[in-house]
Formats: structure tokens, sequence, C-alpha cells
């Protein structure tokens, strides 16, 4: 999200409001890593027409087609959008991988209790799920 908000300091609240619409609404239609460090993306606009936007993952350098940004060459709402989308993908990126490490660290100590034979391993298998939570 740090690179949403590094932009939105350049921008108006009015772009900011609407840039977080386009999200909410599956505006979106696109995003690649077109080069290393460099997204390309195709967002719908309020209108309905499609703007190309290219941003450097550390928003350094953008660009629309739309007339919004070939006016002000400041981050218009298409811009602000896919910052935010990027921002939302990697914290769920992040969140996924926080999950899927504590699922592997409890794996990994049940797989042990269970193969250490020690008759007290149910009790043992039990203190493990309260204290470290269950992660589905």
């Amino acid at each position: 999200m740090q690179l949403f908000a590094k932009l939105a300091a350049e921008s108006t609240p009015e772009r900011v409001g609407r840039a977080v619409s386009l999200v909410a609404l599956d505006k979106i239609l696109y995003v690649e890593e077109w080069r290393p460090g460099l997204y390309k993306a195709l967002v719908r606009g309020d209108s309905g027409l499609e703007h190309i936007v290219i941003l450097s993952s550390d928003g350094s350098r953008y660009r629309c087609t739309c007339l919004d940004y070939a006016r002000t060459r400041r981050p218009c709402k298409h811009i602000l959008a896919v910052a935010f989308y990027l921002g939302l993908v990697e914290k769920r990126i992040s969140r996924n991988l926080h999950h899927h490490t504590l699922r592997e660290s409890r794996d990994h100590h049940e797989a042990s209790i269970i193969g250490s034979g020690d008759p007290r391993a149910p009790h043992m298998l039990g203190e493990l799920g309260s204290h470290h939570g269950r992660v589905e």
C-alpha cells in the first residue's frame, strides 16, 4: 500500500475516491509485470472506455492513456486504481504466505510428536492446537 499512498499524495481526494471505486467495481481488467519492476494494466473507466496504465513498482514512473493524465501529467484515477490494486494483491499474497508458514510449522510439530512414539502424544497434540492456533 506504500505505492498507493505515495501516488495519492500527488493527487486529489476526489481522484483517490474514484480510484478506490474502480477497484471495488472490478474495473481493473488486466495487470501484468510487463518488465521487471514495471506493470502494465488495462482499466475500464467510468465512461466505459479502456485505458492502458504503465506504473513502476516504486511509483517513480507512470503513464495513462486517459485525457486527465494527458492534461495534468499527475496520477489519474486509473493509475491510482492500479497502485491500490497492486497493494491489495501484495497484502493478500503476504497474508497467504503467513498462513502457509503457520500451517507448515504446525504440520512439522504434529509430525514430530506423532513420530516420537511418546505415549503422551495425543495430549501434546491437544496442547499444540490450543497454544499455536489451528490454521486451515
